[in-house]
């Protein structure tokens, strides 16, 4: 990582650990040559990010599909919603809501 302010004034240009980490593999683990970091640490994010995108995917095409029914079914008027069913739950979202 390079930094090209002219307002600085005078800086090394002696490699730096930011220089080690900006060198180093996708793993963690410094390229050979670069120099290394001594008690560097590792964080691997890559499958827990595939698992999470996977979910939301499929909970998006779920929810597609439900849009979908309700739009069909409001456009051939044979959706109905059950008014008692609706007021409960406004009701029991209010209660459950921490006070402001």
């Amino acid at each position: 990582m390079r930094i090209q302010d002219n307002h600085l004034g005078s800086v090394s240009s002696a490699p730096t650990q930011i220089d080690a980490l900006s060198t180093a593999s996708p793993q963690g683990a410094p390229k050979p040559g670069s120099g290394s970091i001594a008690g560097q640490d590792q964080v691997q994010v890559s499958a827990i990010a595939q698992s999470i995108s996977t979910e939301l995917a499929s909970q998006d095409a779920s929810r597609a599909d439900r849009v979908n029914q309700v739009a069909a079914s409001y456009e051939s008027g044979s959706y109905s919603i059950d008014s008692t069913q609706v007021s409960a739950a406004m009701v029991g979202d209010a209660l459950n809501r921490p006070a402001l």
